[in-house]
């Protein structure tokens, strides 16, 4: 299971910023909550699903090689990803 990141505030300011310049809302999407934490995802690789059209059945799709920031609302349990290449490249 993935713990909060320590007080490390400048991987989670520099996400901030580039959802403010990018206009992403910085609350939760599902319950509206403010309480969100940066995750650690070091040595995690994310499995997505997807419908396969072809076949008609659910799949998952592996996102390896994508490093990723997460974030989770610690209210409702939500997640989000990030791409960390996209973040850091697009943050001043």
């Amino acid at each position: 299971m993935s713990e909060a990141l320590p007080e490390d505030t400048s991987q989670m300011e520099r996400l901030r910023t580039f959802m403010r310049l990018r206009g992403v809302d910085e609350f939760c999407p599902a319950c509206k909550s403010e309480d969100i934490s940066l995750e650690e995802t070091a040595g995690l690789v994310p499995i997505v699903p997807y419908f396969n059209t072809y076949s008609g059945t659910m799949a998952p799709l592996l996102l390896a090689g994508l490093e990723l920031y997460v974030l989770k609302c610690n209210n409702c349990g939500h997640v989000r990803f990030f791409d960390r290449q996209i973040v850091d490249e697009g943050t001043p």
